[in-house]
């Protein structure tokens, strides 16, 4: 997994856990954190940019200028539809 940061190839591991919508309005749960490389939190910290996620979960950055990028997260859980069973294969 990697930064949500638009064009960013910084492990999530490397990354700060930062929330779309500042705490205490956007609550410390899973879907509501994100990993954004240091550069791309600073710039939302600092109110450069603002980061919103849709019903998808596709990630928007958009700048002061109004500039925007979408990332759309890779979901590496795997579900039922990912795995397979011996049964499965048989059929």
């Amino acid at each position: 997994m990697f930064s949500v940061g638009p064009g960013s190839k910084i492990l999530a591991v490397r990354c700060d856990t930062d929330h779309p919508e500042p705490w205490p309005v956007g609550p410390t749960v899973i879907g509501q954190l994100l990993p954004l490389d240091r550069t791309w939190h600073l710039g939302k910290t600092k109110g450069e940019l603002t980061v919103t996620v849709d019903d998808a979960g596709s990630v928007t950055v958009t700048t002061a200028t109004g500039q925007s990028r979408t990332v759309t997260p890779y979901d590496y859980r795997m579900g039922e539809e990912h795995t397979s069973s011996p049964e499965a294969d048989d059929q």
